[in-house]
């Protein structure tokens, strides 16, 4: 069983779908990490549930006076590991009460630069920066700010991108796609305006939110227009749709990210006072157009049916998300959810554990006995290990999860020790090698009298040859491997 994670978020017709939307990606790439999530909602008008439900998590509602007591019983019932806020309702004190009284990691979703209590902050906004956040957050929280974090579905991030400069005046796509609910019904304005514009053949799709109160006037509206409208109740296929338009009208939230991913030249307008400094941050760096009221959106098609302008745009798009560092966020939780594990004495209920790590692809080539290694033959050994008085033999745990093991095996006519150690592949390369080690000598010197601690290592290893140096080991000697020393 790996570690559980919550996530606690709301989708509303007020609150529009973003927050759901956003952690649902989040929460879908946790899961590809074997991941177990939760969400944790209120059953408010315009709920999302049946969406998460439908993307096979499990969903809590939350109706008590006092939330944050009714959450942190789930934390200790689900025997939590991490909870991930993305809820304007939740500020830094209630951060700290969860912190306060649990174990839990906490991940925070950030758009307005707020003060928080928690160990991981995202803000994915294009305007963000990590400096922003100085004397907000504890001094050991990981700030990941900018657009390189944007959380994209695989849709988005498998998709083969379009050339767009060039558009089809017979035929002309655009895209209208405005968030969640549009509680204030801006897309029908939108499609007014469309419908005045006789000079331009368009096409025009409009997405209504799963939680759009709406969508059967804009249904209506596309019925009775002498326009080519078509009006879908939300999409799933909305990478391929964005991908295939050749301008997108968009409300200031997450949407924008996913424009601006592809390449698409977009019209943007502030529906919510959030939405504010990325919808300024576009218009500064000209990466959208940016209109104040509906009435300018004709003006702003046909400045997008402009190919200069159009390539003006995309050439800034396309410097501007260069890079995507979503992965890293995973990386993250798993760095944050993990670096608490425990160095605890082996047994032979590790066995199978044990067994399977010491047959691991990745393992075994960087043992100096690449030979693999027989189920009767590894029991045999484990026995005898574990009553070696000249061995200590370690495993490490995250609660049940196990990690990896390490060992100490004393060396003839000395009281040193030679080390030596090897890690489940759901926390290699999460950099923690280093405090595995330091931790594990920690442990082992509490019941054991050693002078030094010694590691063998392969030229090639340069992974561990770094984490052995990061731990306080030196370079002693050099022949068919690289020696190194730690004294205690």
């Amino acid at each position: 069983m790996m570690p559980t994670v919550l996530v606690r978020a709301d989708a509303s017709v007020q609150i529009g779908t973003g927050h759901i939307m956003r952690t649902l990606t989040l929460s879908n790439e946790l899961k590809k990490n074997s991941f177990e999530v939760i969400f944790l909602t209120k059953k408010l008008e315009g709920n999302l549930d049946e969406v998460i439900v439908k993307n096979g998590f499990e969903v809590i509602n939350v109706d008590s006076f006092c939330e944050s007591d009714e959450v942190l019983e789930i934390i200790k019932r689900k025997n939590a590991s991490l909870i991930i806020f993305d809820n304007y309702g939740i500020d830094y004190e209630y951060e700290k009460k969860i912190k306060q009284n649990s174990d839990i990691k906490i991940f925070s979703f950030d758009d307005t630069g707020e003060k928080h209590f928690c160990d991981i902050l995202l803000n994915q906004n294009i305007y963000a920066k990590k400096e922003d956040y100085k004397g907000l957050v504890p001094q050991n929280c990981y700030v990941l700010a900018g657009a390189q974090y944007a959380l994209l579905r695989d849709e988005f991030k498998n998709i083969k991108i379009k050339e767009k400069i060039e558009i089809d005046r017979k035929k002309i796509n655009i895209l209208v796609t405005l968030g969640g609910s549009d509680e204030r019904n801006v897309g029908e304005n939108v499609m007014q305006v469309i419908e005045k514009i006789d000079d331009l053949n368009l096409f025009t799709t409009v997405i209504a939110g799963k939680s759009n109160p709406h969508f059967l006037k804009l249904e209506n509206f596309a019925k009775n227009s002498k326009k080519d409208f078509l009006v879908l109740k939300s999409s799933e296929n909305m990478a391929q749709l964005m991908n295939d338009s050749d301008i997108a009208i968009t409300a200031g939230g997450s949407t924008v990210l996913e424009v601006l991913f592809l390449l698409l030249p977009s019209i943007t307008i502030e529906l919510a006072s959030n939405q504010h400094k990325i919808v300024q941050e576009l218009k500064k760096r000209e990466l959208s157009i940016a209109v104040d009221e509906c009435v300018q959106i004709e003006s702003a098609i046909k400045k997008l049916c402009d190919l200069q302008t159009r390539k003006h745009l995309i050439e800034n798009m396309r410097a501007f998300f260069k890079d995507n560092l979503q992965d890293e966020i995973v990386k993250a939780i798993k760095k944050k959810i993990y670096e608490d594990f425990k160095v605890v004495s082996a047994s032979f209920d590790d066995c199978e554990n044990l067994f399977l790590l010491a047959n691991d692809e990745e393992v075994r080539k960087n043992s100096f006995s690449q030979n693999k290694i027989e189920l009767n033959e590894h029991k045999a050994w484990l026995k005898k290990a574990l009553e070696d008085k000249t061995r200590a033999l370690f495993v490490l745990k995250l609660k049940d999860v196990f990690l990896g093991q390490i060992r100490f095996d004393k060396i003839e006519k000395t009281d040193d020790y030679l080390i030596s150690f090897s890690i489940a592949k759901e926390i290699r390369g999460l950099s923690l090698s280093s405090l595995i080690i330091k931790k594990s000598i920690e442990k082992f010197s509490k019941n054991h009298k050693t002078n030094k601690i010694i590691a063998h290592i392969k030229k090639e290893n340069t992974a561990s040859l770094k984490a052995f140096e990061k731990a306080g080991f030196k370079t002693a000697a050099q022949n068919e491997f690289i020696t190194m020393e730690c004294e205690i």
